[in-house]
């Protein structure tokens, strides 16, 4: 008996390919103006209201709920006709893009705590049960999501979001750092407590395998820079930035007792703003040594990293 055309079984070249996964993060910082930068600062300050409104609100029922009846009773508070009462006028002026990624933060976070949660009790950790904190001014970093439909990049060197908000004429944005090829996914918009702002963009990255087969151990240490161990018996120890991070932990020391003499509060202020820095210095020193003796030595042979001695 003949099969028919139809019955045949499909190849597998007609089957429709994987997608393939996100597996890297562009972080590249915004350089936005003046004007820029007051927007985007009050971006956050809703932001940070909101959510902490949230919090407040559902603090006794949270984890109580399902996702569809935490929708029905408290969705309505991250809508703009509903703000009106804990929100200036200025901060209305916020698009309800923002809101609305307030609330799915907030779920976010109910999700992700109660996952951490429950995942320690398996393996018969230690724990207490979950509770929402709210966010601070004071926080190292916030980011918000931005949905792809209202990004673009007219050009290599400039950046656009919310164009209405902002204000963007045609070929106008915020300077960017690095060149943005494509944006097919939700970015995250961060600002630091220095108020530095980055975009943080998922991407699809192809790493090529190493065909070499030698082996060394990377230690990146405390009190030195970094040290390389070899099999062969050769070690590698950078060592010569003591001096730089010697001075500087003296310089915040210095600020730390003036910062106990002072009692006026804008002196003490910048002091805890200068002390902040020198700390962030350090630890950039440290991080691009890191980057930069790993980067080298992955040229020549596959790394293993070792865990940092503490």
């Amino acid at each position: 008996m003949e099969r028919k055309p139809g019955s045949c079984n499909v190849s597998d070249e007609s089957k429709p390919e994987k997608k393939e996964s996100l597996n890297s993060i562009l972080k590249t910082r915004l350089y936005p103006t003046p004007v820029q930068k007051v927007l985007l600062k009050k971006m956050f300050g809703t932001h940070r209201t909101i959510y902490n409104k949230l919090v407040e609100v559902s603090k006794k029922d949270c984890y109580k709920l399902s996702k569809t009846e935490l929708d029905e009773k408290y969705r309505s508070i991250s809508q703009k006709h509903s703000l009106t009462e804990y929100l200036t006028e200025c901060n209305l002026e916020v698009p309800e893009e923002i809101m609305n990624e307030t609330y799915h933060d907030f779920t976010k976070a109910i999700k992700s705590s109660r996952a951490l949660y429950n995942s320690l009790k398996r393996n018969d950790k230690k724990t207490t049960f979950p509770s929402l904190k709210f966010k601070s001014r004071k926080d190292n970093t916030t980011s918000i999501e931005i949905q792809t439909r209202t990004l673009s990049s007219p050009s290599t060197s400039l950046f656009r979001m919310l164009p209405t908000y902002f204000g963007f004429k045609k070929f106008e944005g915020m300077k960017v750092e690095e060149v943005i090829r494509e944006m097919n996914f939700s970015i995250r918009l961060q600002m630091t407590r220095e108020s530095k702002f980055y975009i943080c963009i998922p991407r699809v990255k192809k790493f090529t395998q190493t065909q070499s087969s030698c082996v060394c151990a990377i230690d990146p240490g405390v009190r030195d820079f970094i040290t390389l161990y070899d099999p062969g018996g050769l070690t590698l120890g950078v060592t010569d930035g003591k001096g730089k991070i010697f001075q500087c932990c003296l310089c915040i020391d210095r600020l730390q007792s003036k910062l106990s003499r002072e009692h006026r509060k804008r002196y003490r202020y910048r002091l805890k703003k200068l002390i902040y820095r020198m700390y962030q210095r350090i630890k950039c020193m440290v991080k691009d040594m890191h980057q930069k003796g790993s980067r080298s030595t992955t040229t020549k042979s596959s790394c293993q990293s070792l865990r940092p001695l503490r």
